[in-house]
């Protein structure tokens, strides 16, 4: 079980370090995280494969700007709510 304590001592989550191709920092997340669980199995295969499939999905950074809201029309029409809500 997942000890809630133990997520003040995590600097990141090892998704987000797999997703930023860092998989020793993402290993080390998850031995640390397995020390304080007292679990002593852990598979990092999972994990290889998944920092695979999500180098093939990565978007090249990109910035975004107002007109990108005005594009898409769902997130038009959610922060148009929001903006009269407020």
């Amino acid at each position: 079980m997942y000890d809630s304590y133990s997520h003040m001592f995590v600097p990141e989550s090892f998704r987000w370090y797999v997703s930023h191709n860092r998989l020793n920092d993402a290993e080390s997340v998850i031995k640390k995280l397995a020390k304080v669980n007292k679990s002593t199995r852990i598979e990092l295969n999972e994990l290889k494969t998944m920092a695979k499939d999500i180098g093939k999905e990565i978007i090249p950074d990109r910035k975004y700007s107002c007109i990108d809201i005005i594009r898409n029309g769902s997130l038009f029409l959610y922060t148009s709510l929001l903006v009269i809500v407020w």
